[in-house]
């Protein structure tokens, strides 16, 4: 897989991650596929660990250059660091890591001399397991990248460097974070991944300009606890990144299919990154679900309808904590068995699919939870959609569909009052029994004569206000202990 890592002190655009990956031949798929994950207006660094489907010209493609810097400013090396950099490649001679110390000090000298433009300095992969202490002179560097060596620590040189924002430690052998770390000033990114930490010192705090550190892969329990103590910890990991590129890239050719992705994509990250528990991704045309989506334990609502699903893979048995499933206006043929661990369910949609009938495991799971099952057979219309209809041509068609939202928002998040006042409307939707959690109603400014004998069914209706007493000439079909009042009949206030 290559891995490429962006660090700007301003904006990264498409073009500027295209012209650094230097892609050869499929270049408006790849920019399909990675457009949603490019971060407008940072000035924290970027981190790119994807497109392993991709033909790249260069395996490791270094890190972007940041604000240049006048020629006159940049470090000298001694006589001395000389021989210090001889002695330390010296130290391997014979080894197998000798190369690589000769490759490093070369690329340490090339940054010390005076045609370098660059703030930046990339030792990657090269399998080093110390590094110098002549690093200490490179007092212009900003970005440090020393992902995927062998390294235990670091020189204690390293302090020296106070104009370091962004440094890489990812995939090393770090078992603890040095003080000399910690005292950097100025450091704006952190990365720790895949080493050896098992937890985090209290002086990291120090590092008060931190915006993103990043620590999956070590040993370091109760993760989520760290979060919430510093705001800057990187809340998911690459891998999640890396399957949802993958999964938009499958439809690259699509480019309805591929908005949809994107924005599912977008929704997915920002559900992970702020803890949400409500997720909708309804309507965004989609024929499955990416599997990083399992990492979404803590959601309570999921809408998945209006897309052109097939079938819900078995992880939706993750969602432990799962109370409203909608799965309306779909190709689902079966749900999963795993459906029955869904012991939280209060209320699944599946109207309008291909389900023949409920099945014996749906069943099961929600006389179990008492959930709430709305489901019709797949050759019938929504009879909300119908309601709506019967008044297409008619000014009270747009009151009409609000109320269809209202009613479907008060189910799916378990709202105790509904108020749909002055909306003229002249019936309501028998799906108005489906409000089994609503204790108070409005419908002051109508015009019903009746209500639906639905309305008995709603046990937790403590009160409600009717429209005009004028109007009515049916049954009120209220529970028995339900008072009621007509809008005509309320007193003015003084």
């Amino acid at each position: 897989m290559a891995t490429v890592n962006l660090s700007t002190a301003g904006r990264t655009t498409m073009d500027d991650l295209m012209n650094d990956l230097q892609i050869e031949g499929t270049d408006e798929r790849i920019q399909r596929a990675v457009e949603p994950f490019i971060e407008q207006n940072s000035t924290a660094p970027i981190r790119w660990a994807d497109l392993n489907n991709f033909k790249l010209t260069k395996e490791i493609v270094p890190v972007r250059k940041m604000n240049p810097i006048s020629f006159s400013g940049n470090p000298v090396l001694s006589d001395s660091d000389e021989k210090g950099l001889n002695s330390w490649i010296n130290e391997k001679n014979g080894d197998s890591e000798y190369p690589a110390r000769i490759e490093a000090a070369n690329r340490i000298r090339n940054y010390c001399t005076k045609e370098n433009m660059f703030t930046f300095l990339n030792l990657t992969e090269l399998g080093l397991t110390s590094l110098p202490p002549q690093i200490g002179q490179l007092k212009t560097l900003q970005a440090f990248n020393l992902a995927g060596n062998k390294l235990a620590s670091l020189p204690p040189q390293i302090i020296e460097l106070h104009g370091l924002k962004g440094l890489y430690l990812n995939g090393n052998q770090i078992v603890e974070l040095q003080d000399e770390i910690l005292q950097l000033p100025n450091l704006l990114w952190l990365d720790l991944q895949g080493n050896r930490l098992s937890s985090l010192p209290e002086k990291i705090g120090q590092l008060t300009q931190l915006q993103r550190l990043d620590l999956n892969g070590n040993q370091i329990e109760g993760l989520s606890d760290l979060s919430q103590k510093y705001p800057c910890l990187e809340k998911f990991s690459p891998q999640i990144k890396e399957g949802l590129i993958e999964w938009c890239a499958e439809v690259s050719a699509d480019p309805a299919q591929l908005r949809g992705r994107q924005s599912t994509s977008q929704a997915i990250l920002d559900c992970i990154e702020n803890n949400r528990s409500r997720l909708s991704l309804s309507g965004y045309q989609l024929t499955s679900l990416p599997e990083v989506m399992k990492n979404l334990t803590n959601l309570r609502f999921l809408d998945l309808s209006w897309n052109h699903l097939e079938k819900i893979p078995p992880w939706i048995g993750t969602f432990k904590n799962l109370e409203h499933l909608d799965l309306a206006s779909n190709y689902l043929m079966y749900l999963p068995d795993s459906i029955e661990k869904l012991n939280n369910l209060e209320s699944i949609f599946v109207e309008d699919n291909y389900l023949h009938f409920p099945t014996p495991q749906l069943i099961a799971t929600l006389k179990q939870c008492d959930a709430v099952l709305r489901y019709q057979d797949p050759h019938e219309s929504d009879s909300l959609e119908i309601w709506c209809r019967e008044k297409i041509d008619d000014p009270e068609y747009q009151s009409r569909r609000k109320v269809v939202e209202k009613i479907r928002d008060c189910v799916c998040n378990g709202h105790t009052q509904l108020r749909m006042t002055d909306y003229n409307l002249t019936s309501l939707p028998s799906e108005i029994g489906y409000l089994t959690k609503v204790e108070g109603m409005d419908l002051s400014g109508n015009q019903l004569s009746s209500l639906p004998a639905e309305m008995k069914t709603l046990t937790s209706l403590k009160w409600i206000i009717l429209p005009n007493k004028d109007f009515f000439s049916g049954p009120l079909n209220l529970p028995e202990n339900t008072r009621f009042i007509f809008e005509n009949e309320i007193l003015p206030s003084s």
